[in-house]
């Protein structure tokens, strides 16, 4: 019944809510005072993941009998034998935002006339992580929409009414008159710019709502200039930081919509947004977590090799030099012997800090597992790559590590590779990996270089300390 290939087809990006915070209190500020809208979450499949108090009122269904199913099931059985469903997810995964209006089918089976409004959201690198989906009942104000537009009064009450929703929203929101310049704010929207609705009164939007690439901090273009140009609802969805009035940055999802008249005339614009650095931050550190080593902080074993083969990459591909270097501590054992774990974790970071203060940034420092360490050295020579690896193994010889009453004094026995158009990873890791056995068998505190003309003939390895 629900055509979930066509969306693998597209992207087929992770489920987001697998890996969300745990604590959900900030979408529940966000969401669950507002009760005259449905507000809940879909997977990248359209399967829902979360449901708001306005969703049980509107839809009539609890969150136990509804997370998990798909939201096709929202709709007339027409609509679902035509598609559109599918459709919706598939517009809004491609433009970012998807709006429209039709019949909606209750729990109960009665139908209601709905807006709808679905957002794609994606992660940092741009790939679709999911839907934040907006559901409201305007059946009510279809059946009397004509009704209303002759009633001067009623239209008012409308306007009063939409004032004090916006004004209660948890999003910050600025509508703007057709020139650009704000007529709107609400408290939220204060909050966030540092401009109260005062000061921001008749002030050009882009005066009031500072927005920049999250990641080049490149102030963008007039956020109503861009809604006045464009056809249809536009979202500013990532990398996206607001710049408020005192310098504050934060992480926002942007909303743009036209205001337009009974009779089609352009007449503002509205701009809703919400800070998502909670969000952003936990996402980040998400990621950070996946590649990092959670000792030291280093990169682990899973981004070494993803790294190691973007160097051999660029060694084929522009001619480049770079070299791998394993190290191998010693003496670590009687560490954790004599002191304890606690004293062999603390000194692996320690070994961590010095082994990133000993290269440059364009170099990776990665814990591998215990105590063995790797580095690869970009746009590096062989030669180049010996003198790094002398400097740090003189000055872990030179450490003393004190735990309590102990003092510990530990080396490092360290195999050097090049990287080279015939080297694959696995063969690369190896032959530094025979370099590194090699100086801990011959004494330790020692460097192992492989070179090339030895590499193309026995294999041998070339005592270097």
């Amino acid at each position: 019944m629900h055509n979930k290939s066509r969306l693998e087809a597209g992207c087929a990006p992770p489920v987001l809510f697998a890996t969300a915070p745990s604590d959900d209190s900030l979408f529940h500020m966000i969401v669950d005072a507002v009760e005259d809208y449905a507000i809940y979450m879909l997977d990248p499949f359209g399967y829902v993941v979360s449901w708001n108090k306005g969703a049980q009122r509107n839809k009539g269904y609890s969150s136990n009998e509804i997370i998990g199913q798909h939201y096709s099931r929202f709709f007339q059985p027409e609509d679902v034998a035509a598609g559109l469903p599918d459709h919706g997810l598939l517009e809004a995964a491609r433009c970012g935002h998807f709006a429209a209006e039709g019949w909606r089918v209750r729990k109960d089976g009665t139908r209601f006339w709905a807006f709808v409004a679905l957002n794609a959201m994606k992660d940092d690198k741009g790939q679709l992580i999911g839907y934040a989906k907006v559901t409201r009942d305007l059946t009510e104000r279809r059946d009397h929409e004509e009704k209303l537009r002759a009633s001067a009064e009623a239209l008012q009450q409308e306007r009063d009414r939409l004032r004090t929703m916006i004004q209660s929203m948890k999003d910050g929101v600025i509508s703007v008159d057709n020139t650009g310049r704000v007529v709107l704010m609400n408290p939220v929207a204060e909050l966030l710019t540092g401009f109260s609705a005062e000061q921001a009164w008749k002030q050009p939007v882009a005066e009031v709502l500072k927005l920049a690439d999250a990641d080049t901090g490149d102030l963008l273009a007039n956020p109503a200039r861009l809604t006045f140009e464009a056809n249809e609802p536009l979202g500013l969805q990532n990398q996206v930081a607001l710049l408020a009035r005192d310098g504050t940055r934060r992480d926002v999802r942007v909303a743009n919509a036209q205001i337009r008249s009974s009779k089609g005339d352009l007449t503002g614009a509205i701009i809703t947004f919400h800070d998502i650095s909670a969000l952003r931050a936990a996402l980040r550190e998400i990621e950070f977590s996946a590649r990092h080593d959670p000792l030291t902080r280093l990169a682990n074993r899973r981004e070494f090799e993803r790294k190691l083969e973007k160097s051999l990459r660029e060694v084929a591909e522009r001619n480049t030099e770079a070299a791998l270097c394993l190290i191998d501590l010693d003496h670590f054992k009687a560490v954790n012997d004599t002191a304890g774990h606690l004293a062999g974790d603390s000194l692996l970071r320690e070994v961590g800090t010095m082994l990133t203060g000993g290269v440059r940034r364009r170099d990776l420092v990665a814990r591998l597992g215990g105590d063995e360490f790797a580095i690869i050295l970009n746009n590096s020579s062989l030669e180049e790559a010996e003198l790094v690896a002398e400097a740090i193994r003189a000055r872990l010889a030179a450490f003393e590590f004190r735990w309590e009453e102990h003092d510990f004094r530990i080396s490092a026995s360290i195999g050097i590779a090049k990287l080279t158009l015939e080297c694959d990873l696995a063969s690369l890791v190896k032959r530094a990996d025979e370099c590194c056995y090699a100086a801990k068998r011959g004494g330790k505190n020692r460097i192992e270089v492989c070179r090339l003309d030895e590499m193309n003939q026995v294999g041998a390895v070339e005592q270097s300390v």
